[in-house]
């Protein structure tokens, strides 16, 4: 009767040339919705849409940081609210530049599709496509950019434009060169901040590249070193101050392309909820705002406890191939028996002290006096900078992240970004730097063995006098020294 009449009403305003090669999932359904009286609108009864709907999906997502003019792939798929894929479909779909906020992109041209602007797609429910953005965020006041997939609406009947959701994909931030940390095999995974004292540090080595993956060079850049928990690059840990740089660190890219940091986290990851660290270096753009074009990276997971029980260490230590742990030296034993780090000489034996002691061997004096200086010459070098305080920034906030030192023979200043410099009559620059030019280790070094080749030629001497008039000290070594940068 009334509803035949009705549905003879309706169907006589169907379509009558469907595309068989186009659209037939969705312009099946779309009829069929059209025939239940409205499409997608909400059923009178139901409350439910009395239309299947689509919608598009994005995997993978698009890179975080894009290069800037360089072509990064992507797939679009058409799923159902189930999430299954919908095969049998041709769909064409149109792509937006966005801004982060959903504002329109002015100039849309900056997108370009590899292969032209039509997307389609196939009947297996899949399109494989290729953009690039042409300009950098930081021309666009550094906002972030988005992509807009929805159905096209050319050249279709626009009511199967209302049944496919458009998809909105994650934020990018279009960038020039790119921080990239490179670990090396000693990079630890589990971190024992109390083996080793308080000088212990972390290496985190790092380098600036461009989109081919070559070092960027002719380009510093400050940087901002940050503390942030494992999985997430904005998850900034609250306290920053349990992150400390050493105090040769200067967290900036040099003009080769690299930067080595050596940083300490002060605090266990059990105080975490158990949570990894990561460190995070980027352009610290308070200094350059120009270094905006510059993406940020973020180091392994590091797990850091406290130190290792006597047990678990032993068993780490044998299966390194060491019978023992070795106890670090002491204060006394170091400048005692010459031990003052990587370069130091072994500990003297028994019977060389008694050699010593009895006879007055010369060439074992002067080995000592040579690692003692080493020894004194390591401590000096780690008191000539000494953490005083942070810089205060606008508005009298404190910067966590600029640290300053200050020498105290001179009472420079030295901060994160600037060579340090001390004034000319440092006592403590002189000095150090004396022993440095006038390679005070290596004349050394050459005195010793001077005497011991003149102690094997000439066995009636009963020991060797090592003043500068000496024949078992060569004149060239003692003139080196006059005059030198210590005067």
């Amino acid at each position: 009767g009334m509803a035949s009449q009705k549905l003879r009403q309706r169907s006589a305003g169907r379509p009558e040339n469907v595309d068989t090669n186009g659209l037939d999932m969705l312009q099946f359904t779309a009829l069929q919705s059209e025939l239940n009286g409205g499409g997608a609108e909400a059923s009178s009864t139901t409350g439910e849409p009395s239309a299947t709907r689509y919608l598009l999906k994005i995997q993978p997502q698009p890179p975080r940081y894009p290069f800037v003019a360089k072509f990064f792939e992507t797939k679009i798929f058409l799923v159902d609210q189930n999430d299954t894929m919908k095969v049998g479909t041709r769909l064409p779909v149109e792509v937006t530049l966005l801004y982060s906020n959903g504002d329109k992109v002015p100039d849309q041209s900056i997108l370009e599709t590899m292969g032209g602007p039509d997307i389609i797609i196939s009947t297996q429910g899949m399109a494989q496509v290729k953009f690039r953005i042409r300009e950098v965020s930081m021309k666009h006041e550094n906002r972030k950019f988005c992509l807009r997939f929805a159905c096209s609406k050319m050249d279709h009947n626009p009511f199967f434009h209302q049944l496919v959701t458009p998809v909105i994909s994650d934020e990018m931030t279009v960038i020039r060169h790119k921080l990239t940390i490179r670990p090396g095999p000693q990079f630890p995974k589990v971190w024992y901040k109390d083996e080793g004292g308080r000088d212990k540090f972390i290496s985190v080595d790092a380098v600036l590249t461009d989109q081919h993956n070559n070092i960027v060079t002719d380009r510093e850049v400050p940087l901002r070193v940050v503390l942030t928990y494992e999985g997430d690059p904005d998850a900034e840990v609250k306290n920053q101050s349990i992150l400390k740089l050493s105090n040769d660190t200067i967290p900036k890219v040099s003009r080769d392309g690299r930067v080595f940091l050596k940083v300490r986290i002060e605090e266990v990851s059990k105080n975490h909820q158990k949570q990894a660290f990561c460190v995070k270096i980027q352009p610290d753009t308070s200094y350059s705002p120009a270094n905006n074009d510059i993406a940020m990276h973020v180091s392994p997971p590091i797990t850091v406890k406290s130190k290792r029980n006597k047990r678990n260490r032993t068993r780490e230590l044998k299966s390194a191939g060491e019978k023992k742990a070795r106890p670090e030296p002491t204060l006394a034993a170091s400048s005692v028996l010459g031990m003052s780090g990587p370069a130091a000489a072994a500990p003297f034996a028994a019977d060389q002290i008694d050699s010593l002691r009895n006879n007055g061997d010369s060439a074992l004096v002067l080995g000592m006096v040579r690692s003692w200086c080493s020894f004194v010459v390591d401590g000096m070098r780690t008191m000539e900078w000494q953490h005083v305080g942070f810089e205060v920034v606008e508005g009298g906030q404190i910067n966590l992240h600029r640290p300053l030192y200050r020498c105290p023979g001179c009472w420079a200043y030295k901060d994160t970004l600037r060579e340090p410099v001390h004034r000319p009559d440092c006592t403590l620059a002189r000095a150090l730097q004396g022993y440095r030019k006038c390679n005070i280790d290596e004349q050394l070094s050459r005195m010793v063995s001077a005497i011991k080749q003149d102690g094997k030629s000439n066995q009636s001497k009963p020991h060797v006098n090592i003043s500068s008039t000496s024949t078992g000290v060569p004149s060239t070594i003692t003139n080196s020294m006059k005059g030198s940068a210590f005067s």
